[in-house]
């Protein structure tokens, strides 16, 4: 099943980390304890290891974005398995206007399908 790789805490008591370079790219395949990206603090840099072998199916950051401890960072999978086509909806075109869909947020704390938290103001109705 795919999962979130989540930005890990490098040292005790880091809040936030840079994620400085991808070590794959998107669709390549891992081993167990591969590294696949470095993150660095301003005390220490070091390679983040993945359990379980799998393919890095999407990034979510970039090079030199930094994020906080626990934020979703890739999207990985394991080897062969097809990740449904919601996960890269945000990539497609529509065949309508953005601006019809209700607002999604993803709770990153429970890795949880989106769940609608507003309504854009272009679709309230007066009463």
């Amino acid at each position: 099943m795919a999962r979130l790789l989540r930005m890990p805490e490098v040292a005790a008591n880091t809040l936030e980390a840079t994620l400085s370079e991808w070590l794959l790219a998107e669709q390549a395949e891992f081993a167990d304890g591969d590294a696949i990206a470095t993150v660095e603090t301003d005390k220490a840099a070091v390679e983040v290891p993945v359990e379980g072998a799998g393919v890095l199916v999407r990034t979510l950051v970039g090079p030199g974005t930094t994020v906080a401890v626990g934020a979703p960072v890739a999207l990985i999978a394991a080897p062969g398995e097809t990740v449904a086509p919601a996960w890269t909806l945000a990539t497609r075109t529509l065949p309508f206007p953005a601006s019809v869909l209700p607002v999604f947020t993803l709770n990153v704390e429970s890795d949880t399908v989106p769940s609608i938290c507003s309504v854009p103001p272009s679709m309230m109705v007066a009463p």
